[in-house]
């Protein structure tokens, strides 16, 4: 017997109690500081550390402690990868339109701006009623049952155009007339001519960005012409959330502006969107430069998961933010961009749900294909326009390699050498996929992204706030994704 090799120790803030995670078998106990070095020093020579009989059988029977051999557990592991992703690729597929890749946005940190520069003429191209129609015709062919697809996404480029309003609104009004819905990833700055199409069973969602009060937003989401965009945005946030559509802002944070969050949080407020009860924002970290159009896949581009033009590492983004939070209560309104972890945490602990463990990091992996106005498909939102993201066309008729699209369908955690071996392969799921493309130029790549210190991170704070709202924990509840089965019970840590 050992230590499994999946335990996750995560120490708690003011406190001598730790929580454990178990990453195979959904287990979270809280403990004492002794049974935690009991498990770290377990079958050492000279253990000195004892605890009761009864303690060491739960921890037998929570994982924590296994007859497995290193192999088996890793077999384990694949297993539950292969068995989820399995029922992933079985459930319905999400869809999104591209009706052109052109802009009226010059922002710096544009990924899709080395597409702007390579390919000119054709990032002017829009979609054409008749690439409509075949993208339609795709979805029906891909996913006959619209109830599990429902939702479309408009994505570009800027889906939003006032100058393409035609096609976009026979986009909409035909998957419509079909029985969808959509969202729109948006600037907003057009947002006032599409007006008669937000709101409750049509444009129902919209995530927008927004860098900061004025003076801070319009020195990076500006027009091309320099002029700034902010106070049009606003007004036009305002409109949508009066049509009962979800809004989210997006604030895409780094060095220069990570310390104006408390003023546009301010800004906010004042605005009234946060007395209505469909508006959110969230700060995340900013990558760096446009991404190449064209570049050597061996060689690893700089800005990733690094510290340059005043981006964040992911673990500093968040340790900023957080330590602001602390320091103005305002703040606290604000989301985390913290991959869900927090919100996965407090439904295990608050409703004893089952562990939500996830073989892959995004629909690329599952079921997301993506329409564009050339007619070709792809699967991941970072690579449209890009070869290496094509996967084939819809125009004229649908035609999917399916090598290519194998690249993305069949990564999971059970197919990337260095998730197998780690204890948070099921929590995180790989990573991005494009980003791991980018760094190491293989798809089959993880890409961490600093996600060992984002969970210990927030699984801590949803412990605290779990606490806050339950005033004692409790319950520790151990979950079995394939078995579908749960149990509550405390662990004794005498």
């Amino acid at each position: 017997m050992h230590t499994s090799l999946y335990t996750i120790y995560v120490k708690l803030p003011d406190s001598l109690e730790w929580l454990l995670v178990h990453g195979y078998t959904g287990a979270i106990d809280l403990v004492q500081p002794h049974v935690v070095r009991f498990l770290k020093n377990f079958g050492k020579p000279h253990q000195t550390v004892v605890v009761a009989d009864d303690t060491v059988e739960v921890l037998k029977q929570r994982g924590y402690l296994t007859e497995k051999t290193r192999e088996e557990e890793q077999a384990r592991v694949k297993e539950l990868a292969e068995v989820l992703h399995k029922h992933q690729l079985k459930a319905g597929k999400g869809f999104l339109f591209v009706p052109a890749y052109d802009c009226n946005f010059n922002c710096p940190y544009c990924y899709e701006a080395a597409i702007s520069r390579d390919g000119t003429g054709w990032t002017k191209e829009v979609m054409t009623k008749e690439l409509v129609d075949a993208a339609y015709a795709a979805i029906q062919q891909l996913e006959p049952d619209v109830n599990r697809c429902k939702k479309i996404t408009l994505y570009g480029g800027e889906p939003l155009l006032a100058k393409n309003y035609d096609i976009v609104s026979y986009i909409v009004e035909q998957g419509l007339r079909r029985g969808h819905t959509f969202g729109a990833i948006t600037n907003g700055y057009d947002l006032h001519h599409f007006m008669d199409y937000v709101g409750k069973g049509k444009i129902e969602f919209l995530q927008i960005t927004l860098d900061g009060p004025p003076e801070v937003h319009d020195r990076t989401r500006k027009l091309h012409n320099g002029n700034g965009t902010f106070d049009r945005i606003a007004t036009n946030i305002s409109h949508a959330l009066s049509t009962e559509a979800r809004v989210t802002v997006r604030v895409n944070t780094d060095r220069r502006n990570v310390n104006s969050l408390r003023q546009l949080v301010h800004l906010i407020k004042a605005k009234g969107w946060f007395e209505t009860n469909n508006f959110t924002v969230y700060a995340a970290p900013t990558h760096s430069g446009g991404r190449l159009a064209k570049h050597d896949p061996r060689k690893p581009l700089p800005y990733q998961c690094s510290d340059v033009n005043g981006t964040f590492r992911r673990s500093q983004f968040v340790k900023t933010v957080l330590q602001q939070k602390e320091q103005f209560e305002q703040l606290r309104v604000m989301g985390d961009d913290d991959y869900g972890i927090k919100k996965m945490i407090k439904a295990v602990l608050t409703r004893g749900s089952l562990f939500p463990f996830k073989p892959t990091f995004c629909g690329s992996n599952t079921g997301m294909f993506i329409f564009d106005p050339r007619g070709e498909v792809y699967t991941c939102w970072e690579f449209v326009g890009q070869e290496h993201g094509r996967v084939g066309r819809f125009w004229p008729t649908l035609e999917i390699d399916d090598a290519l699209l194998s690249q993305w369908r069949g990564r999971s955690v059970s197919t990337i050498p260095q998730c197998r071996v780690c204890k948070y392969a099921l929590l995180c799921g790989g990573g991005c996929e494009a980003f791991a493309y980018e760094k190491y130029g293989c798809f089959l790549s993880s890409y961490c992204d600093d996600y060992p210190a984002m969970f210990s991170k927030f699984a801590a704070i949803a412990y605290k706030e779990f606490k806050q709202e339950q005033s004692v924990l409790n319950t520790s509840v151990m979950t079995d994704s394939i078995n579908n089965q749960s149990t509550n019970q405390p662990i004794t840590t005498s």
